[in-house]
């Protein structure tokens, strides 16, 4: 074969179709050589690696934008970071599909089970005793004690210790990731919580019952092979604390850190 083809023999020699190429140099990922005295462009042998590289980044789901920087870049090792940044991409899409697959399949809706994409997000967590339900005036004293030292509460948390009827437990507070904490005391540890899935439950009876629905979704969870990567824990919203919802990651978290 010659070592210059028309737009047509180099789509033959490719499969990719001549509006595929054509698209590919209008966004300048591939160049033809020139045109020919009819005017078509002209392609040359060794490119067809180039377009066959171009269209299997494509199939991976990679924008075009990074496909161009990854064209031009000529330091091997950046080429190699921005080949690992893409498979752990893929791979979390997979997992997210995976969950997603999971959650469909299994009755989560009859049992008021959902799906929440929670964001990065920094949580003080304080180690506090109470009777079980009783833990609002612990929320309230640390909540004033933030707001005293001007630290804005997005979230509120209770991570279960040990205990039954007088339970051990820690109570959190989503904070911006940039506030001070220093100035605060009797901290147990700060956590830095990375972007996760969870699957997420409603409770709507009587605090003084909240361990039934500790029980409702771990059993749900157990049936319908969900891996937890983390505790149950109870997310409060509202300011009388009427909105409260079981939530158990099911995507890795980042680690804590201890204050």
């Amino acid at each position: 074969m010659s070592e210059f083809m028309t737009i047509q023999d180099f789509s033959k020699r490719t499969g990719i179709p001549k509006s595929t190429l054509r698209y590919y140099e209008a966004e300048k990922l591939l160049c033809s050589v020139d045109r020919n005295g009819s005017g078509y462009r002209i392609y040359r042998e060794d490119q067809v690696s180039v377009v066959n590289l171009i269209s299997s980044l494509r199939l991976a789901d990679i924008p075009m934008k990074e496909i161009k920087l990854y064209l031009n870049e000529e330091n091997n090792t950046n080429r190699q970071g921005m080949k690992k940044h893409w498979i752990e991409n893929i791979r979390m899409k997979q997992e997210i599909l995976h969950i997603g697959l999971q959650y469909l399949e299994s009755d989560s809706l009859l049992n008021e089970i959902y799906l929440i994409d929670k964001k990065r997000e920094t949580i003080i967590w304080f180690s506090v005793q109470s009777e079980k339900g009783g833990f609002k005036n612990h929320f309230l004293k640390r909540a004033q004690e933030l707001k005293v030292n001007k630290i804005l509460v997005d979230s509120w948390y209770l991570k279960y210790v040990s205990g039954d009827e007088y339970v051990k437990a820690h109570i959190g507070f989503g904070i911006s990731c940039a506030t001070d904490t220093d100035r605060l005391t009797e901290i147990e540890s700060v956590e830095r919580m990375g972007e996760g899935i969870y699957i997420t439950m409603p409770f709507h009876d009587p605090i003084e019952q909240i361990h039934e629905g500790y029980y409702k979704l771990m059993d749900y969870a157990i049936q319908h092979e969900w891996i937890a990567t983390g505790p149950i824990v109870e997310w409060y919203r509202g300011p009388h604390f009427t909105e409260l919802d079981l939530i158990m990651p099911v995507t890795q978290m980042t680690r804590k850190e201890e204050k």
